[in-house]
């Protein structure tokens, strides 16, 4: 299979994401909030990479997610408890990792929302 064609399958997958996720969608959102956040709080290089690979990583786990779900649906429609079970640790796992992005931004945000909501005595020279 060429690069090209690969590269196509993969695009497809995203869009399927996009269009086919409501959550996917939300978390992009809340991804894009993050980075506007990070503008106007003037973030420095490593609270960027910080921000930048737990937002990855919250949509990388959704996609992880998805996947096994479509997999699992794809193996069996019946009820089984082998198949719930795969199904509740894939979203575990989603929860878990948008559990740290919260506590990473805390971190990352914190500390700016703090400097920004203490009132500085008046100078004016």
């Amino acid at each position: 299979m060429n690069f090209l064609k690969s590269l196509g399958f993969a695009l497809e997958g995203l869009r399927e994401m996009i269009w086919g996720h409501k959550n996917f969608r939300l978390q992009i959102m809340i991804g894009l909030l993050t980075v506007a956040a990070g503008f106007v709080f003037q973030l420095n290089f490593s609270e960027w990479m910080a921000l930048i690979l737990i937002s990855g990583l919250v949509l990388v786990t959704e996609m992880a997610n998805s996947a096994i779900e479509a997999m699992v649906d794809l193996i069996t429609k019946e009820r089984k408890e082998e198949a719930k079970k795969a199904k509740d640790i894939a979203a575990g796992m989603v929860l878990f990792v948008s559990g740290l992005s919260i506590v990473i931004g805390i971190f990352i945000f914190g500390p700016h929302l703090m400097k920004l909501l203490t009132i500085q005595p008046f100078q004016p020279f």
